[in-house]
This record gives structure tokens, C-alpha cells and sequence, in this order.
């Protein structure tokens, strides 16, 4: 649980990811492995081995996503799996690295018209949506 993860992780700073693991079946896990992106910025806190999590039970992960003061402002994405012998599991995961930056945006709203016009009027009523895509 979940069955995937995502969120935002501030550059210069950390982001704790908690993962369950939870064994809803009727039988042992046996030992499990997880395997994960080699990727500086993300680590997994707990040993990548598991011991085996009996029926009804479960057993918790903490994944940490740290991007170093410099990093580019970007999306961090791949998949952690956690395989054993009886099963195996895939997590997704999608972290957006952002910043705390700020600065000035200046929208200036044109049209053929209005740069050809003299003394060129801008255009008026112009709605302008920014967005962290």
C-alpha cells in the first residue's frame, strides 16, 4: 500500500515515503527482494532484503527521495519491485523535484493585429493560465 507512489520533493531537502507491505494471502511470502532504479537521489532506509511476512501480517518500507541543492527541477519516475520465490510485486512511482524559487512572469498578449497596428494596442480581456504540468 499504495500501489503507487508519487509526490513532491523539494530540492536541498527529504521526502520520507512510507510503503506497507501487507501479505493478504494464505501462505508465507518466503524471503523477498526488492529491486529499485540505481538512482543517487532515491534509497530505501530498510535492508532490500525481507524476511518472509506470514498470512494476515505485514511489514514496512521507507523509501527516501533527497535531490541535492543544484538538481534540475524535474520528474523522477520508474518502478520498485519486490520479488520472492511465491510472488512479486510492482510499485509505480512518479515524484515531481521542484523548487522553492520564485521569480517575475511577464505575459504580454499579441495578436497579427495588435503588432502590426500603430502604436500597438495589446489585447484586451486575455485570460492566461500557468500551470505545473
Amino acid at each position: 500500500t499504495p500501489a503507487s507512489l508519487s509526490g513532491n520533493a523539494l530540492i536541498g531537502q527529504q521526502l520520507f515515503v512510507p510503503i506497507l507491505l501487507q501479505n493478504i494471502g494464505q501462505a508465507p511470502t518466503g524471503q523477498l527482494t526488492v529491486s529499485m532504479p540505481n538512482i543517487a537521489m532515491l534509497t530505501l532506509s530498510n535492508s532490500r532484503s525481507i524476511d518472509s511476512i506470514d498470512a494476515g501480517n505485514s511489514t514496512s518500507l521507507m523509501l527516501t527521495v533527497a535531490p541535492p541543492a543544484g538538481s534540475d527541477v524535474a520528474i523522477l519516475s520508474g518502478t520498485l519491485y519486490v520479488s520472492g520465490y511465491y510472488c512479486g510485486l510492482s510499485i509505480g512511482f512518479s515524484f515531481s523535484i521542484v523548487s522553492n524559487s520564485t521569480g517575475d512572469l511577464l505575459v504580454v498578449c499579441e495578436d497579427e493585429f495588435t503588432y502590426f497596428a500603430p502604436g500597438s494596442p495589446r489585447v484586451v480581456n486575455v485570460t492566461v493560465t500557468i500551470d505545473n504540468l
